[in-house]
C-alpha cells in the first residue's frame, strides 16, 4: 500500500522535475542559438556553475519538501502517527460491541435453528407414539370385540342353536309317531306356498295340526295345552316328552345364566326369552305331575286353559337365535381373515 502512494506521488512529481530543467526566463541564448556570425566568448565555468546552482535550488527543496509531505500522508495512512487519546479505545470498543453482536446474532439464529430441530423431533416423536398408541388401543378393542364375540357365540347362542334343533328334532320325532297311531286324528301341514303359511308355522316350515274334537276343526298342536291328550295315553310318546322337557330344562338354565351376552340389537331375543321361560314352567309342572303316582296326581291342581294358552312355545324363539348365531358366525370369519367388520 504503501509503495502504491510513493508511486503515484513520483507520477505527479514528474511533470514538474521536467519543467525545472528547461532554460530560465532571461537566460542568455546557448551557442547553438547564437545568430549566425556572431562571436560567442568563451564562458567562465566557475559563473555558469554558480548560476546553475542557484537556479535549481528553488526546485530541489519543492522536491524535498513534496515528497515529505507525500511520506507524511503515507505514514497516515499506515497508522504510523498519533492519533487522538479517545481514538484506541473507542474503536476498540466498537470492535467487541460488533463481534459481540455478531456472535450473539449467529448463537442466537443457530440455537433457534437448534430449537426448532428439537420441536419438530419432538413432534414426529409424540406423533409415532401417539399413533402407536392409537393402533394399540385399535388392535386391544378389536382383540376384545373378538375375544367378546367368541364369548358371546360359545356360551349362548351356540349351545342354544344346538339345544332348541335338538329339541326340534325330538319334537318331530314326537309327531311322526303321533300320525302313524291315529292319523286321522294327528297329521303334519307342509303348505308349497310361502304366502300361504300360517303366522305362527314353525321355524323349519312344518306345521303339526291336532283334530279338535270339541271345535271340529284343525289346529295346531300346543304342547303345554294337548300334553293330557298324548301323555300316558299308551301313544308311545312319552319318551320324547321326557326328553323335551330335559332339553328344555338345559335351555331354561342356560337362559338365566347368559342372557346377559345377547347382542344390543338382539332386544327382540329377550322378550323372546322371557315368554319360554315361562311356557316351560308351566311344561315343567304339567310333565312333574303326570311323572307322579295316580293318587297324588289328582290332587293336583290342573293348569287353568288360559295360562297354558299364553304359556305356549314363542315360535320367534329359534328364528332369533339361529340368526343371532349365524351373524356372529359371519363377523368371526370376516376378522379371521382379516376382513374389517361391515
Amino acid at each position: 500500500m504503501k509503495t502504491w502512494w510513493i508511486a503515484l506521488g513520483l507520477a505527479t512529481l514528474a511533470p514538474l522535475v521536467g519543467a525545472q530543467t528547461a532554460a530560465a526566463p532571461g537566460a542568455p541564448a546557448s551557442a547553438a542559438t547564437a545568430p549566425a556570425g556572431t562571436t560567442q566568448a568563451n564562458p567562465n565555468p566557475v559563473a555558469l556553475a554558480s548560476v546553475g546552482a542557484q537556479g535549481l535550488q528553488p526546485s530541489l527543496a519543492e522536491l524535498a519538501r513534496s515528497q515529505k509531505n507525500l511520506e507524511l500522508a503515507v505514514a497516515r495512512i499506515d497508522g504510523k502517527l498519533p492519533s487522538a487519546w479517545w481514538l484506541t479505545p473507542l474503536s476498540t470498543l466498537a470492535s467487541v460491541v460488533l463481534g459481540g453482536l455478531i456472535t450473539g446474532g449467529i448463537g442466537y439464529l443457530m440455537q433457534a435453528r437448534l430449537l426448532n430441530h428439537q420441536d419438530e423431533q419432538a413432534t414426529k416423536r409424540a406423533n409415532l407414539e401417539q399413533s402407536l398408541a392409537d393402533k394399540k388401543a385399535g388392535h386391544d378393542v378389536l382383540q376384545t370385540l373378538f375375544d367378546w364375540r367368541v364369548r358371546q357365540f360359545m356360551e349362548l347362542y351356540g349351545p342354544l342353536r344346538a339345544l332348541f334343533d335338538g329339541s326340534n328334532e325330538v319334537y318331530r320325532r314326537m309327531n311322526e309317531a303321533l300320525i302313524s297311531q291315529d292319523p286321522k286324528r294327528f297329521r303334519d301341514l307342509t303348505l308349497a306356498a310361502e304366502s300361504e303359511r300360517p303366522a305362527d308355522v314353525d321355524p323349519d316350515g312344518r306345521f303339526f295340526e291336532i283334530y279338535d274334537e270339541e271345535l271340529g276343526r284343525w289346529r295346531k298342536f300346543r304342547t303345554v295345552m294337548d300334553w293330557s291328550t298324548v301323555y300316558g295315553r299308551g301313544l308311545g310318546v312319552d319318551g320324547y316328552f321326557d326328553r323335551i322337557v330335559d332339553i328344555g330344562s338345559t335351555i331354561s338354565k342356560l337362559i338365566g345364566e347368559k342372557a346377559g351376552l345377547v347382542m344390543p340389537h338382539h332386544a327382540e331375543l329377550l322378550g323372546a326369552f322371557g315368554r319360554y321361560l315361562a311356557h316351560f314352567e308351566v311344561l315343567r309342572e304339567l310333565h312333574a305331575a303326570a311323572k307322579r303316582p295316580q293318587g297324588e296326581a289328582v290332587a293336583l291342581p290342573t293348569v287353568p286353559l288360559k295360562v297354558r294358552e299364553a304359556a305356549a312355545f314363542p315360535n320367534n324363539i329359534q328364528r332369533l337365535v339361529r340368526a343371532g348365531a349365524e351373524e356372529l358366525l359371519t363377523e368371526l370369519g370376516r376378522v379371521a381373515d382379516g376382513q374389517p367388520k361391515a
